[in-house]
């Protein structure tokens, strides 16, 4: 690997790192505030559950498409 590379990596997994440090921060107050609003334990375990199992599932393909169509389309669209 040059360096080009290895630095790409490191940024590349650093965005990851800030990205789960930001839901190991939020993860914790989803129970608190889906109990105010009434929901249980099993209702709070399914909302995490499927948001990792739908962001496994639709990761690869929003991936390709934002390589194919571009990244910048992606992020405006999330940010609105």
């Amino acid at each position: 690997m040059n360096q080009s590379s290895s630095g790409i990596l490191f940024l590349l997994s650093v965005s990851v790192g800030v990205a789960m440090i930001g839901l190991g921060i939020i993860w914790p107050l989803i129970p608190v505030y889906a109990v105010e609003l009434g929901a249980g334990g099993f209702l709070v375990g399914l909302i995490i559950a499927s948001f990792n199992v739908s962001r496994t599932l639709f990761n690869p393909f929003a991936g390709r498409l934002s390589d194919r169509w571009g990244r910048k389309k992606f992020i405006v669209t999330s940010t609105r």
